[in-house]
């Protein structure tokens, strides 16, 4: 997985692109009593002082088979709540997607994220994804990665689990672009692909990474003493098709769209704490 070198103008710290919380008592904007608001994003509209809307060829990365392209993504209706909407879809034996990153305009460095996101039925193909990428301005690995959540790989397929199989990991460099990788990726006990939103919970701090799904913890990275998980990291949402996670290189092996067919991962809304 290879990304460009990041190198663009960041805010000095997160709150300075921050619109101060509403009154409104959605559950976006609902906190425990030790938590503090810093930014939320309900997806009203899609605010391009927040988010950039990529566009990328077949094969970018992890040799996925989709393009990505703004048409993909867009904010509509799922019954009374407005989303993020983020569909794929296949004609003529191509799949284009849709991949929306906030670098740039809203970082992120300690405290916990969490994203209230529909996942669409991944079957054999469709590789949703919500993490963090580096954003201080060094290549990858250096730069740091954390995967939130992805689903669609291979193992939960060959397990015949691919609606609760996730996985959760981090990425960095040890010594000279030396790619390391730690993982946890198993079944969960409930359906996360039942057309229901579910709760993805990261907690940060320069010493822990904890992955939660729908407040039950999954994931534990201890980072001390890790550079790459010093710095800064922008949101990266994106739904990918085939590749290395899902261990699809043919289109023809896509099962999850047909031609002429979509498919959609909604995002309810985002919200940094401290």
């Amino acid at each position: 997985m290879l990304y460009r070198t990041l190198i663009f103008g960041l805010l000095a710290l997160l709150i300075a692109g921050c619109s101060a919380p509403s009154e409104e008592d959605t559950p976006a904007r609902m906190l425990r009593a030790d938590e503090t608001l810093m930014w939320v994003e309900e997806f009203k509209t899609l605010n391009k002082a927040y988010w950039n809307v990529e566009t990328r060829p077949v094969g970018w990365e992890d040799s996925q088979l989709q393009s990505y392209s703004p048409a993909r993504v867009r904010v509509g209706k799922d019954g009374d709540k407005s989303v993020l909407i983020i569909s794929a879809i296949r004609r003529s034996g191509r799949i284009s997607s849709g991949r929306i990153n906030t670098l740039g305009h809203i970082h992120f460095r300690s405290g916990t994220i969490k994203a209230s996101i529909r996942m669409p039925r991944t079957e054999a193909g469709l590789v949703p994804i919500f993490r963090l990428v580096g954003d201080s301005g060094e290549t990858w690995p250096e730069c740091g990665e954390i995967d939130i959540v992805k689903m669609g790989g291979a193992q939960g397929m060959l397990e015949g689990v691919a609606e609760r199989y996730i996985y959760s990991g981090i990425h960095y460099s040890a010594g000279i672009r030396r790619h390391m990788e730690k993982f946890e990726a198993h079944a969960v006990p409930q359906d996360i692909q039942d057309g229901k939103y579910h709760t993805f919970t990261l907690e940060k701090s320069e010493q822990r990474i904890a992955v939660s799904v729908d407040g039950r913890e999954f994931a534990e990275f201890n980072v001390t003493g890790n550079e790459s998980f010093s710095r800064t990291f922008c949101i990266v949402l994106e739904l990918a098709a085939g590749g290395d996670f899902a261990n699809i290189h043919d289109m023809r092996s896509i099962s999850a769209i047909q031609d002429g067919g979509e498919a959609v991962m909604m995002v309810d809304w985002i919200k940094v704490c401290k």
